[in-house]
């Protein structure tokens, strides 16, 4: 009995591994990082906006963006607002939100270059996403006159490597722009078959322990 309990303990221990790691291996989905291209301007009370398609099924975890900062530098904080789409434009119905500081903007500095990586979390959200679906995030600033302004990193569609699962937006009138921000997403996906099988095989294993435990008590009856 003590032997088929350590059995059952060690199946039991390797699934909860199992599931950590599997909730725990945060992905690159989409990615369209370019530095160099053109600049977005985004002043303290500006928009501008990018749709993707999800490659991966799972759970929405962080969107990172790329910015650009002039000097002097700005200040102000930036808020993202993880959107749907209607008629192939953000539809302004907010899934989840997050704003990263002006010090945070700048703590994300790529190295000792003027470039700067801003990670806005949306996990919290908890956002099922399927591979096929889109969506759309809008940045805004949310600054005062004279705070300075953020440059949004882009990639024009006419050069080498556009991106293909979405477009840049004017967030004022909804209009498509000929070039794409430059972003990254990231989700938490869900397990792979392979590591549902060896969860289904360690609960069967765990079942005939059981069993032949409950067998061993009734015949000692």
């Amino acid at each position: 009995l003590f032997t088929s309990a350590l059995i059952a303990f060690s199946l039991a221990m390797t699934m909860s591994s199992i599931v950590t790691s599997a909730r725990a291996a945060v992905v690159v989905d989409q990615s369209h990082f370019v530095l160099g291209g053109l600049k977005v301007s985004l002043d303290h009370d500006g928009q501008t906006a990018q749709s993707f398609t999800v490659g991966r099924s799972g759970v929405l975890d962080h969107i990172d963006v790329f910015l650009f900062m002039p000097r002097p530098f700005a200040t102000f904080p930036l808020q993202l607002s993880l959107q749907g789409l209607s008629g192939g434009i953000p539809d302004g119905i907010n899934l989840a939100t997050d704003t990263a500081s002006g010090s945070e903007i700048f703590a994300g500095r790529l190295g000792t270059s003027l470039n700067t990586r801003v990670t806005f979390d949306v996990s919290g959200a908890g956002i099922d996403v399927i591979e096929g679906d889109t969506f759309a995030f809008v940045l805004e600033g949310l600054g005062s006159p004279g705070s300075g302004i953020w440059l949004v990193e882009a990639w024009h569609d006419i050069w080498a490597n556009p991106y293909l699962g979405g477009t840049a937006f004017d967030v004022g009138d909804g209009s498509v722009q000929p070039y794409d921000l430059s972003f990254q997403t990231f989700v938490d996906p869900i397990p792979e078959p392979a590591s549902l099988a060896i969860l289904a095989l360690g609960f069967g294993g765990i079942m005939v322990l059981r069993r032949r435990r409950i067998g061993q008590g009734c015949r000692s009856v």
